[in-house]
């Protein structure tokens, strides 16, 4: 058996190219000087290995895949992020409300109000209402929030200073697009009372 000249390895009778690195055979004819055979487009790119591509389809098929799923991952993520934002921003209304009125911000504390609130109460009235809050209020906790609409009742646990607790309810309505303190009283606003059950 013949051995190629490139790489020393086997030649099979009647082959063209080495099976070991895919060369072309040399080959004699009688008297004559020795042929090299040319070598195939395919041995041309990488020694008698054919380089294997996807079909133009299922490279498309590959690229709407990927931006598909990262399409539906954004999606997924914008979803979170406005469910969240949608429960917390009465959160931090009320929240910064009874901070507020905590800290005997009263300014601050009316700024909240809705403009029915504002309505129904004027200035003086409010303040006369909330000016013993100032100091009392040791810490509070959002425990619930349900939103109807435009609507919104904060449930927060209130801790005071004297070790009293009490459960106050702050009812929002959105004013346009910005949430508003409307009321804040110990008893839920009626259609919010929290579902305990069923």
């Amino acid at each position: 058996m013949a051995e190629c000249l490139e790489c020393g390895g086997e030649l099979p009778e009647g082959a063209h190219n080495c099976p070991g690195c895919g060369a072309p055979v040399v080959t004699t004819q009688s008297g004559a000087a020795p042929v090299v055979s040319s070598p195939t487009l395919s041995q041309t790119a990488g020694h008698g290995k054919a380089k294997k591509r996807f079909p133009r389809g299922a490279v498309v098929a590959i690229i709407a895949g990927c931006v598909t799923v990262a399409l539906i991952v954004l999606m997924v993520v914008l979803l979170a992020v406005s469910v969240v934002d949608i429960f917390k921003k009465p959160a931090d209304v009320a929240n910064a409300y009874i901070k507020a009125l905590s800290s005997g911000n009263l300014d601050t504390a009316w700024d909240y109000l809705s403009a029915g609130a504002r309505t129904e109460k004027d200035r003086a009235t409010f303040e006369s209402d909330v000016r013993g809050l100032g100091g009392r209020i040791r810490k509070w906790n959002a425990r619930s929030i349900l939103i109807r609409d435009h609507k919104a009742q904060v449930t927060l646990d209130v801790e005071f200073n004297s070790g009293e607790e009490a459960t106050v309810y702050v009812y929002l309505v959105k004013e346009n697009g910005e949430w508003r303190v409307r009321s804040a009283a110990e008893t839920p606003v009626p259609g919010f009372e929290e579902n305990t059950g069923v």
